[in-house]
C-alpha cells in the first residue's frame, strides 16, 4: 500500500490483481465501506451457515427420536404380551401361555434392542454446529491477522 498526496487530498493507492491485474486507488473512506459491507456479508454468510448445520442436527435428533420411540412401543407390545402370558398361564394352565411368554420375551428383546441403538446413536451426534465455530475461528484469525 503507498500513501501519495494530490493536491489537498490524501489517498492511500492500493494494487490488486485480482481484476485481470488492474491497479486500483481508493480512499481510506472507500476502504472502511467496503470492510463494513464485507463484514456484514460475512455475517450474514456465517449466520446461514450456522442455521443450515443446526437443522442438519436437528433433523437427524428427530430420527434418532423416531428409533428410540419405536423401540419404546416395541417393549411395550413385549409388555402386554407378557400380560397375557401369565393371565392364559394362570387360567388355562395349557401350552397357549408358552407361546405368548416366548412371544413376549422377542418382542421385548427387540424393543430394548432399538432403543439401546437409538441412544446410542443421539449420544454420538455432536449437536455443537462444529463447522460454524471453525469458521468464526478462522474469520477471527484472519481479521487479527489484516489489522497487524
Amino acid at each position: 500500500m503507498e500513501v501519495y498526496t494530490r493536491g489537498n487530498e490524501t489517498r492511500e493507492a492500493i494494487t490488486s490483481t485480482g481484476d485481470g491485474g488492474a491497479i486500483q486507488d481508493r480512499s481510506l473512506t472507500q476502504l472502511l465501506r467496503d470492510l463494513s459491507n464485507d463484514s456484514m456479508t460475512l455475517i450474514r454468510k456465517e449466520a446461514q451457515l450456522f442455521r443450515a448445520e443446526t437443522e442438519q442436527k436437528i433433523s437427524t435428533a428427530q430420527r434418532q427420536g423416531i428409533v428410540l420411540g419405536a423401540g419404546g412401543m416395541i417393549a411395550y407390545l413385549g409388555l402386554l404380551s407378557l400380560t397375557a402370558a401369565i393371565v392364559l398361564g394362570l387360567a388355562l394352565v395349557m401350552p397357549a401361555w408358552l407361546a405368548a411368554l416366548l412371544v413376549g420375551f422377542v418382542l421385548i428383546a427387540a424393543g430394548v434392542t432399538a432403543m439401546v441403538i437409538g441412544k446410542n446413536r443421539l449420544q454420538s451426534e455432536h449437536l455443537a454446529p462444529r463447522e460454524s465455530i471453525r469458521s468464526v475461528k478462522n474469520d477471527v484469525r484472519m481479521v487479527r491477522e489484516a489489522v497487524r
